[in-house]
């Protein structure tokens, strides 16, 4: 089955924007806060209505609505407002957002006190925020035309990641701090869940979602830096939508797939299907999220199924299954369930408590 896709150089130059000034040094908080749609005839005072507390939180239906601004305070959205939320205090903090359409994706720079923020409305901005004055770092143009379904930083905090939904399923590299637009292409014709940049290889980053996962390098060219993109092969596997995906130092790519399996892919092809004993599926639930810890090749996988479990990596690194039978049968070394009230929670998120300390194993979960 021929699956190979040239590396394309899917436009875009680093001088896409080079004549955009930065003039984020003018920009004022509190002139991009969304006001009231009033006709041309209301005479309503604008601020007849005031916020007192929201109750919203849209949890269930999207996926990673939970960042952590700081080590005790959890940033969510609902519809229109950003929501803080202080674990210490216990006390709630609102602000709306630029557009009127909502909020698409929260991300947290892994070096820097900020905060990104991808709105969705017509034309959706990305604003930089410092945390947690909310001053304008720096406000990004021209990264959707309806709704940003994820953000990402580089582990270096350099770049930031931006992947569009439908209509365009656009795919940008931004230099954040210039407001400017490094790289840009279409990630793919169907929609596009995640994009995430490598934590070891900084010009590395996947994306993924339905029917597909694709693998990207930033490159540098005789014309310029490209962005070159390869389309995943799913072979004799069965073809599956796809969410939680990992780089790993070797290069290789961990993801998940509908069936609740762990597919491990070295470069575009899916090397080893990993299952639990007898062929039973590894979650019960796709797996929306993946760790790895180096110290102890321990690779962590986060399921809508309520569990993690986690496996020792080296086995699943050295397995060798025969090439009609890709499939590598092993059990997790051990595993967590998240309760409920109900049993078994949904995880639909998860975010490390303090991004800084590599030591600490405390996180945020969305259920």
């Amino acid at each position: 089955m021929f699956c190979y896709e040239e590396y394309g150089e899917h436009i875009t130059e680093e001088t896409m924007n080079s004549n955009q000034k930065n003039d984020n040094h003018l920009l004022k908080s509190g002139d991009f806060i969304s006001k009231p749609i009033k006709s041309i005839r209301c005479t309503i005072n604008e601020n007849i209505l005031q916020l007192h507390h929201s109750f919203g939180y849209d949890c269930c239906s999207k996926m990673f609505n939970i960042c952590a601004a700081d080590k005790h305070t959890v940033v969510y959205a609902a519809g229109s407002y950003i929501i803080m939320f202080d674990i210490n205090e216990e006390k709630f903090n609102f602000r709306k957002c630029a557009g009127n359409g909502g909020i698409g994706y929260i991300a947290k720079n892994p070096v820097l006190s900020h905060i990104a923020v991808g709105e969705n409305c017509s034309n959706p901005l990305i604003i930089v925020y410092e945390w947690p004055t909310f001053e304008i770092i720096s406000v990004l143009k021209g990264s959707a035309k309806q709704q940003n379904n994820w953000l990402s930083y580089s582990q270096n905090g350099e770049y930031l990641c931006s992947q569009a939904g439908e209509p365009d399923n656009t795919l940008t590299i931004w230099d954040w701090k210039k407001s400017k637009i490094v790289l840009r292409t279409k990630s793919h014709n169907q929609n596009v869940y995640v994009c995430r940049f490598s934590n070891f290889i900084s010009d590395h980053l996947v994306t993924a979602g339905l029917g597909h996962l694709k693998f990207w390098k930033m490159a540098k060219t005789f014309t310029g830096l490209k962005l070159q993109g390869q389309l995943g092969c799913f072979g004799k596997t069965e073809v599956s939508n796809v969410i939680g995906i990992y780089s790993m130092p070797d290069e290789k790519v961990i993801s998940g797939c509908d069936r609740g399996n762990i597919l491990v892919w070295d470069k575009e092809f899916i090397d080893v299907e990993v299952t639990r004993k007898f062929r039973k599926p590894c979650h019960s639930a796709p797996i929306i999220m993946f760790l790895f810890s180096e110290n102890d090749e321990l690779l962590t996988s986060i399921s809508m199924d309520g569990s993690i479990k986690f496996w020792y990596y080296h086995t699943v690194d050295s397995a060798d299954p025969p090439e009609n039978d890709r499939v590598l049968e092993m059990e997790p070394s051990f595993t967590i369930s998240v309760q409920d009230n109900m049993g078994n929670a949904k995880i639909m998120g998860m975010c490390k408590v303090d991004d800084g300390d590599h030591k600490s194993n405390d996180y945020f979960i969305q259920v």
